[in-house]
């Protein structure tokens, strides 16, 4: 469930400000789950908003870190890497988007976690994430590999506190 407290700790912690639009991945690094796609669109999107950040919790399974790095260009000093957690959900909390931009998925369970703690998603549009996200109900849903699609969504969701909120609670 949404919580305020664990929001605001958590941020503190990673040195996020309150008011930043704080997107999150949560998963292994590989290429299968997108990852260099989200480092590129967060790149081009925060080029022009300082209030942008990303959080990215999960292993480096691929070894892909430094590319990773390298692809968010001057936004790196927004970026927040978090190996493990045992406790995802406090990540959540702390969320203002979830993104997952994966290119294979079976059930996309942690995209069920966000909407439980009242986080909306930005998901590829795949099998197992168009079961897990209702389009433009419950999160936005676009191409997968579509870069300049992925930054739209990430920026609608951004500017618009009202549709974060509203498809949070649905």
């Amino acid at each position: 469930h949404p919580d305020e407290e664990t929001r605001k700790r958590t941020r503190s912690d990673w040195g996020v400000p309150l008011v930043a639009c704080l997107l999150l991945f949560v998963g292994r690094l590989n290429r299968d789950k997108g990852v260099l796609d989200l480092a590129q669109a967060f790149a081009q999107f925060s080029r022009d908003r300082d209030d942008v950040w990303l959080a990215v919790v999960g292993p480096d399974e691929a070894g892909i870190g430094k590319e990773f790095e390298r692809l968010c260009g001057k936004a790196l000093s927004r970026v927040r890497r978090v190996n493990y957690m045992a406790t995802p959900e406090h990540a959540m909390a702390a969320a203002d988007t979830f993104v997952l931009p994966s290119y294979r998925e079976g059930f996309g369970n942690v995209v069920i976690e966000a909407a439980a703690c009242g986080v909306p998603a930005v998901a590829s549009r795949i099998y197992g994430l168009i079961d897990a996200v209702e389009e433009n109900v419950t999160g936005l849903l676009y191409t997968p590999g579509d870069i300049a699609n992925l930054r739209d969504c990430l920026q609608r969701l951004c500017v618009d506190s009202a549709l974060r909120l509203k498809m949070g609670t649905a």
